[in-house]
This record gives structure tokens, sequence and C-alpha cells, in this order.
């Protein structure tokens, strides 16, 4: 989980400061959104060692029913499955 405090303050997808913290993953800042900054740098460094297969994104959503999965996408179809 990487917003432990938002949550515990009752929001779902803002952190403490009212950021949604899935907007900040291209450049996050470490002193504004820490946990993804550590999460995006620690891919970095398994990917750069070739040690990171794939990453997947698992949470539930308020507006549906059970939960859902996002991942990354593959060019060729062989790789996607």
């Amino acid at each position: 989980m990487l917003n432990p405090d938002g949550v515990y303050h009752g929001h779902h997808r803002m952190d403490i400061y009212g950021q949604n913290l899935n907007r900040f993953y291209i450049d996050p800042d470490v002193s504004l959104q820490p946990s993804v900054f550590a999460v995006k740098k620690l891919g970095e460094f398994y990917h750069q060692q070739e040690r990171l297969c794939f990453y997947i994104d698992l949470h539930a959503h308020p507006q549906k029913k059970g939960n859902f999965i996002y991942g990354n996408s593959m060019d060729a179809p062989q790789q996607q499955v």
C-alpha cells in the first residue's frame, strides 16, 4: 500500500496532502510523493539488473464490483500471453 496515511484519514485515492498518487508516476518528487518515488526507483533498480519481469497494480474500485488488474502491455501477442 502506497497510501497508508491517506487511507487512515478516509481518503481512498488521495494522500494526506490531497494528491492522487496515481498522477505522479512519470515524475514523482521525493519530498512530496515519497512512496511513489521509492517504488519507481525500486522498479528501475530491478529493471537495470534484468530482474524485473513485470509490474502489476492490484486494487479495488469503489464504483466497480470485485477487483481488477492493471499491468504492462507488450508489443507482440506472444509476449502479452
